[in-house]
C-alpha cells in the first residue's frame, strides 16, 4: 500500500512540476516579449525626432550665459543644423518680438520674461540668439536684441541708460 501511495505521490509531484515548468516558461516568454516591445519602442522613439534648442544668451565677465531658453523644436535628424537655426530665428521673431525687449509678452515685456528667469543682475548687455541640435555646441544665429538688457538684483527689467 505504501508503495502505491509513493507511486501516486510521485506521479502527482511530476504532474505539478510539469505544470510549474510550463508556467515558468510562459512567464519567461511574456517577459521577453514585453522587453522586446519596450526596446522596439525605444529604438523607434530615438530614431524619430531630435531636439533643436534655442537659447537667448548674454555675455558676462566669465563668458556667455544662457539667459532664457525658448521652447524646444523637433527636427528629423542631427544633420538639420540650418533647419534648427532657421526655426530658432522664426521662434525668436514670434515669441521674443524679434529681439524687441520692450515688446509685450503676455501681460509683461520680453525683457521682463528674460530677467525673471535669470539668476543675477544684468547691466547693459545685448541678448544673442543661439541654436543647438542633438546636444552639440551652441551656435550663434546672427540674431540679437534690438536694445541692451538691464535687470536689477530683484530680477526686474528696467530701461538701460
Amino acid at each position: 500500500m505504501t508503495d502505491l501511495c509513493d507511486v501516486l505521490l510521485a506521479q502527482e509531484l511530476m504532474h505539478k512540476l510539469r505544470n510549474l515548468s510550463r508556467d515558468i516558461i510562459v512567464v519567461e516568454i511574456k517577459m521577453r516579449a514585453s522587453l522586446f516591445l519596450l526596446l522596439g519602442f525605444a529604438a523607434f522613439a530615438s530614431a524619430g525626432l531630435h531636439l533643436c534648442r534655442c537659447g537667448l544668451f548674454t555675455t558676462g565677465f566669465h563668458g556667455e550665459y544662457i539667459a532664457y531658453e525658448l521652447p524646444g523644436i523637433d527636427v528629423p535628424n542631427c544633420h538639420y543644423k540650418h533647419t534648427c537655426e532657421g526655426r530658432c530665428i522664426d521662434e525668436f521673431k514670434e515669441l521674443a518680438a524679434g529681439g524687441n525687449l520692450y515688446a509685450a509678452s503676455g501681460d509683461t515685456t520680453v525683457g521682463q520674461v528674460i530677467c525673471s528667469n535669470h539668476h543675477h543682475s544684468i547691466d547693459n548687455e545685448m541678448v544673442y540668439l543661439y541654436s543647438e541640435i542633438c546636444n552639440g555646441p551652441w551656435r550663434y544665429t546672427g540674431e540679437h536684441s534690438m536694445q541692451k538688457l538691464c535687470c536689477d538684483k530683484d530680477h526686474q527689467h528696467y530701461m538701460c541708460d
